[in-house]
């Protein structure tokens, strides 16, 4: 599993799935289908599909996954949490958010109750709600839980960790669609200040924040600003 999860860093998604598909058969055999260790492939190989984009291979792991967890481990655990997140995002990308969003919900809640806010699992929950309500169009419900989650990931992630970032800056691109320039202004130029910062003057996230620094400048008026 350990060679497996360096190619997921190195990006090389093929060649840890045929890793932890041998994995997974090798771990029901040795330990059972309910041990811990299978448990874990099953939802590290979901992962993979999932990376991969062949959500209906993710979607029955995962559901077997939480199954599973929820006899073996509980309802509440974090592990069968994990499960239930994975699930309800692979619901979401698969364009199913009748039966994404009360597992997000459910996730966030029970998250928010047993490991309290400042957590990472509920960090990611929080997100996850968040880019749910953002891709199905609904900047009102989306808002305030990017706010959360750039207010809670500075005290879980630190302030220049790129997921903050990123939450960073979808908040910061709603505040901008909903017109509330005076709020995106601040947030659009920290979030430039951290890519410089973690990915260099660059990267296409640095590039893509500067132009949408320069557009809100021209926005407000201060077109000096707005100049390379």
């Amino acid at each position: 599993t350990r060679l497996a999860a360096w190619y997921v860093n190195k990006g090389e998604y093929r060649k840890a799935l045929l890793l932890y598909e041998e994995c997974l058969r090798m771990s029901k055999v040795i330990y059972g289908e309910n041990h811990p260790n299978t448990l874990n492939t099953i939802d590290n190989l979901a992962n993979i599909y999932v990376d991969l984009e062949e959500f209906g291979k993710a979607l029955s792991l995962y559901e077997e996954g939480l199954r599973l967890r929820k006899v073996v481990l509980g309802e509440n655990h974090p592990d069968t949490l994990t499960s239930m997140g994975g699930l309800a995002v692979c619901y979401s990308k698969r364009g199913e958010a009748e039966k994404a969003l009360p597992l997000l919900e459910e996730c966030l809640k029970i998250r928010k109750a047993e490991l309290g806010e400042y957590h990472p699992d509920t960090l990611a929950s929080i997100t996850n709600l968040a880019t749910f309500y953002k891709e199905r169009g609904e900047p009102v419900k989306a808002l305030p839980l990017y706010e959360d989650s750039v207010r809670v990931s500075k005290v879980v992630l630190g302030e220049s960790h790129p997921d903050r970032l990123r939450s960073m800056n979808n908040l910061a691109v709603l505040y901008d669609h909903q017109k509330e320039y005076e709020k995106a202004l601040p947030l659009t130029e920290e979030c430039l200040k951290g890519w410089k910062l973690v990915l260099g003057e660059n990267h296409p996230h640095t590039l893509t924040t500067t132009y949408n620094l320069a557009s809100l400048y021209k926005t407000q008026g201060e077109h000096e600003k707005a100049r390379p």
